[in-house]
């Protein structure tokens, strides 16, 4: 969930929505492919370490929201309430919402945004 993303972040020649998409991507497929843990982690009361991966997360999503913001990417006055909003919200599509196709380029979107992601300005 966080290694993946953590990555993205080092990665030359991505955009910062491309990074963000990666992000959502990651943490969508560490859900599907290891929902029952995710679900004792952060569903049940009193989970087994929850808050350290969901601090971990969030984190790391408010380093790629304040990156992208200074690079003029994301319109994100303040990473760290976004990253709440965003790090909570987006445990309803992967938890709550079960369906046999992938939610992951739904959930993208949304983030995307919530960002207000426009398209770097690229040299012509």
């Amino acid at each position: 969930m966080l290694q993946q993303p953590a990555a993205l972040l080092e990665q030359p020649g991505l955009t910062w929505t491309e990074r963000l998409d990666g992000l959502v991507a990651a943490w969508i497929a560490a859900e599907q492919d290891h929902h029952e843990l995710y679900h004792q982690l952060f569903h049940e009361p009193g989970g087994a370490g929850a808050e350290e991966p969901l601090a971990a997360a969030r984190d790391l999503l408010v380093t790629l929201l304040v990156q992208g913001h200074e690079a003029g990417e994301f319109d994100v006055p303040d990473p760290e309430l976004t990253a709440d909003f965003l790090t909570h919200g987006y445990t309803g599509p992967c938890h709550h919402t079960r369906t046999d196709g992938d939610v992951t380029a739904a959930v993208q979107a949304l983030f995307r945004r919530v960002v207000a992601a426009r398209p770097p300005e690229r040299p012509h």
